[in-house]
């Protein structure tokens, strides 16, 4: 889950520097916004794994971002 939400940082970073030096082009923001929204639901996903019954609880913010 850490790997997965430190790559999904460094990608919207790489992103940012790209878009400051004019060499980002929409594909470049679709494909990040594709992959980041994928992992990011694995990470949610896993998250409501590991907590079990309380996952879908509305109590845990775990719930909230699914």
């Amino acid at each position: 889950m850490l790997g997965n939400i430190q790559a999904m940082l460094l990608v919207g970073w790489r992103l940012c520097k790209l878009y400051e030096s004019g060499k980002m082009t929409p594909g470049h923001a679709s494909l990040g916004k594709a992959w980041t929204s994928s992992k990011s639901r694995e990470v949610v996903s896993l998250g409501r794994e590991l907590l079990g019954g309380n996952g879908i609880l509305a109590d845990f913010l775990v719930a909230k971002a699914f």
